[in-house]
């Protein structure tokens, strides 16, 4: 794996949740052990290997209602291909059913929430999700963290 997405996709973690606490959800970290493990040489082959590669990124509680669900944060740099998007939400579905995964761009839309449709999957822009309540101004204010440092 290369170095630099793995800052990359850690910095995109770190953003996602930190822009989630200040919207008044409660985000805890829950794949820490499954990048150590896949990091340290375990078979991304194997059953186990593939969902543990999967894991979503945090755990969320919606601190007004205590809802709770699994988000899984993949960067996405330009000149990406959707094709890797596609097979690891395949991925997160299989294992974790009940997972959504948000995209972090280095490009405006910065924040895509992924879901599947019956045509294939979709990209909303966050801000336009009725999934994740958040405030224009704090998505443009992280969007801009995004840019400084994932550009």
């Amino acid at each position: 794996m290369n170095t630099e997405n793995i800052i990359k996709g850690r910095i995109s973690n770190l953003i996602v949740s930190l822009m989630l606490q200040e919207a008044n959800y409660l985000t805890l970290p829950y794949n820490d052990t499954s990048n150590f493990l896949i990091q340290s040489g375990m078979s991304k082959i194997e059953k186990i290997g593939k969902k543990i590669r999967a894991t979503p990124s945090l755990l969320i509680m919606n601190k007004n209602n205590g809802s709770t669900f699994l988000l899984h944060v993949k960067y996405q740099g330009i000149g990406s291909r959707g094709r890797n998007v596609d097979w690891g939400y395949k991925q997160l579905v299989e294992y974790w059913p009940e997972s959504k995964l948000i995209l972090v761009r280095s490009q405006k839309p910065y924040f895509l929430l992924i879901s599947e449709t019956q045509k294939g999957l979709k990209a909303l822009p966050v801000i336009e999700s009725d999934f994740l309540k958040l405030d224009q101004k704090l998505v443009e204010k992280y969007g801009k963290v995004v840019k400084k440092f994932l550009s």
